[in-house]
């Protein structure tokens, strides 16, 4: 059975899958491309995280967010996207969440 993980990573999409035989593709499989919600929120969640970083010639850092309210809107945001991945893949794949309110 494929795997989705869910995990921040720079520069990346949330959504990561893993087959049987070892290989990993970063971003949603295919059937699940076809929901256009689906695809938005984890495009603009990609966005939003690695808008968190400084990434510079000189510097790679992490920044954070400028206030309360934005990292409440980027939480719902994640959890709404989490509830929907669960909801459209449960039945056809392996889902293991990796969030943690902390790293962010």
């Amino acid at each position: 059975m494929t795997k989705i993980r869910f995990f921040f990573s720079h520069g990346c999409n949330p959504v990561w899958t893993s087959e049987a035989d070892g290989s990993i593709d970063n971003g949603l499989p295919e059937d699940l491309a076809k929901n256009a919600e689906l695809v938005q929120l984890t495009q603009e969640l990609e966005e939003d995280y690695t808008a968190l970083f400084e990434n510079s010639p000189k510097v790679f850092e992490y920044r954070g967010f400028s206030n309360d309210a934005d990292k409440q809107a980027f939480l719902d945001k994640v959890y709404k996207t989490i509830e929907l991945l669960r909801r459209l893949a449960s039945d056809n794949y392996s889902l293991q969440i990796e969030v943690n309110e902390e790293e962010f």
